[in-house]
């Protein structure tokens, strides 16, 4: 059975993004006869076309939400999202990862559009990652500065993105189910591309439409991480006025996409090219160095390894980079001189700061770096790993994808 190469890794990760395709996970999942509305096995009514709105927040919002359009005829919504986007709803491009002026316009819409249905009306709302920056209406008493200087703050401090959701959801009149509160009586159902590991689909943007306990371990987080000192004290006040929406256990809610999904499709990939391929986790978390090392320490010779989720990096340097990209430059250094490869992307096709997915290393990887003149442990230090990569020609792009169900790795270790 022949070794990998880089590009059958490509190939799998590209597989991966195709199998988290946003439009078809809900069709998959939402249909529309004769105007009954189901999702999966439940009958959530009939309704009018013209009672239907779709509220898309997220990087795959625009992709979701047209496919929600053309399976119930709805003509009414919104979709929010960090990137332009082409779609048959206004599109309103917010901040990502840290909120902007545009955020808090499409958040101001959101709560607009919603705020007077009712009980004959249904929304599908339709969430992805990346959410919880492009729409936001902040807590009272809290401006964008607060908010700005609030998340810069703990995405610098390492934090994974579940703690930073519970304090984001905790100064926010959007979040953890603030939106979902304006709606008054109408039905909601909340289609779910989820990005997040270790938790539930109320984590995803922040649970927007689904009300939850999201936001109550604010104070905890903050002081855990040593931050209490470093927020504003809007912010801080905010937290402690904070109290989570009330629970609407009608409501239908279903994850249609998620990072067990990429991995899968990364495996058949794998396979079809006569490879012998293993799912190690779709639970990938943690500190990124510390998981590259107990990945790699655990993988035998002689299959291709997967593991899917999102890993967290504790930024210290000023360099330009991205958890992916430093998760290959770690692992090039623990692969030097062998025969190995591995490959870390990010399925929105963004990783960090940069314009890259990711990147692809070998045995070969920090050698041919050291030639051109780079310090790897030192750029590697510094999170700096755009630029090494980069330069050799490791990063791999591929633009906005359109889907965002965390990160994927894969390698292979050798004899």
């Amino acid at each position: 059975m022949r070794e990998p190469t880089a590009q059958d890794l490509v190939d799998g990760f590209r597989a991966a993004v195709a199998a988290a395709e946003p439009g078809a996970a809900v069709r998959a999942a939402l249909a529309c006869v004769d105007g009954v509305v189901t999702v999966g096995s439940d009958v959530i009514g009939r309704f009018d076309p013209d009672h239907i709105v779709v509220v898309g927040i997220g990087k795959a919002a625009a992709a979701m939400a047209d496919a929600a359009s053309e399976i119930t005829g709805a003509v009414r919504g919104i979709v929010a999202t960090p990137y332009p986007s082409d779609s048959s709803f206004p599109v309103l491009v917010g901040g990502h990862p840290i909120p902007n002026d545009a955020s808090l316009l499409a958040g101001r819409a959101l709560l607009e559009l919603v705020g007077s249905l009712g009980s004959n009306e249904l929304v599908i709302a339709v969430v992805s990652g990346g959410g919880s920056a492009a729409a936001e209406v902040p807590a009272h008493g809290v401006s964008l500065a607060d908010l700005q200087e609030m998340n810069e703050t703990l995405v610098a401090s390492g934090a994974p993105i579940e703690e930073i959701n519970q304090v984001r959801a905790a100064v926010s009149r959007l979040k953890a189910g603030g939106l979902r509160s304006s709606m008054s009586s109408a039905t909601v159902v909340t289609l779910v591309l989820s990005d997040v590991v270790n938790g539930g689909p109320e984590m995803v943007a922040s649970g927007p439409t689904i009300p939850s306990a999201l936001g109550s371990m604010a104070s905890e987080i903050i002081e855990a991480h040593g931050l209490g000192a470093k927020m504003p004290k809007a912010i801080t006040d905010a937290i402690q006025r904070f109290v989570p929406n009330e629970a609407r256990p009608d409501d239908v809610v279903v994850v249609v996409g998620s990072s067990a999904m990429a991995a899968d499709a990364a495996l058949r990939s794998l396979q079809s090219k006569g490879l012998n391929a293993t799912i190690a986790t779709a639970q990938l978390t943690g500190d990124v160095e510390d998981a590259v090392a107990e990945l790699l320490a655990a993988s035998k010779a002689g299959s291709v390894w997967i593991a899917a989720g999102e890993t967290t990096v504790n930024v210290t340097g000023h360099g330009v980079g991205g958890r992916n990209q430093h998760a290959a430059l770690t692992a090039a250094m623990a692969l030097a001189g062998t025969g190995g490869v591995f490959g870390a992307f990010g399925t929105d096709g963004i990783d960090g700061s940069t314009d890259v997915a990711g990147a692809v290393v070998d045995g070969a990887t920090v050698e041919l770096a050291t030639h051109r003149g780079w310090d790897v442990t030192g750029e590697l230090a510094a999170h700096n790993t755009n630029s090494v990569l980069a330069d050799i020609g490791s990063t791999v792009a591929t633009g906005p994808t359109g889907t965002n169900v965390g990160d994927l790795w894969l390698w292979f270790v050798g004899a």
